[in-house]
């Protein structure tokens, strides 16, 4: 019986040695396993911030290229419109005589054409400049009499309402004459001392 004991004791150790080497070797396994694993994780996190940084870098060129190209873009436009600006009042400038009206100076009874006028506002246009137009032009049509003196004062007439009427008509006519020239309609713009000047935009 006592035999029996022993070499059941015996067994139990042998077999649970077994067992803790078993344990062992398969806790080395899952160990490994997990060393695999977690290489091949990191590893593709490399991969895939390396592949994000990629993307990013591919869409910050993309985007500096979409730049440059838009910035092409308006410069080749800018180009073209300032050079049909040009080319319109370079024909507009030897054709003055295209859409020309009839205007005169406050209580001066000479009647003068707008031709020339319109030549001089269109050599200001082509130097980004505007043409100041005389307080003193009126319409053909504007009554001067009684003579009046030529330093003027609107306090020397009657109807102030009737000479501003003729003033802006004569504006107005002005600026007509002048959009016919250049194919748009010009600024007309007053100025804070009550001057009045033509821009070409």
């Amino acid at each position: 019986e006592e035999l029996v004991k022993a070499v059941s004791l015996e067994v139990d150790s042998f077999t649970h040695q077994k067992l803790c080497t078993n344990l062992e070797s398969v806790k080395g396994s899952l160990e490994s396993g997990l060393n695999s694993i977690t290489r091949v994780v990191k590893a593709l996190g490399k991969k895939i911030d390396s592949g994000i940084d990629e993307v990013n870098h591919n869409q910050a060129d993309i985007k500096n290229l979409l730049e440059k190209q838009n910035s092409y873009i308006l410069k080749q436009n800018s180009i073209i419109l300032n050079q049909h600006k040009i080319n319109n009042l370079q024909w507009a400038i030897t054709h003055c005589e295209v859409g020309a009206f009839k205007y005169k100076e406050v209580a001066i009874d000479r009647v003068i054409s707008s031709e020339e006028l319109a030549r001089q506002a269109i050599g200001w246009f082509m130097i980004d400049e505007g043409l100041i137009l005389c307080e003193k032009y009126v319409m053909p049509d504007f009554n001067t009499s009684p003579p009046l003196p030529v330093l003027y004062s609107t306090e020397s007439y009657d109807d102030e309402d009737e000479l501003e009427r003729s003033k802006q008509a004569f504006r107005d006519n002005m600026k007509g004459h002048i959009m016919k020239l250049i194919g748009k309609e010009p600024l007309l713009s007053k100025a804070q001392n009550g001057e009045y000047a033509i821009y070409y935009d």
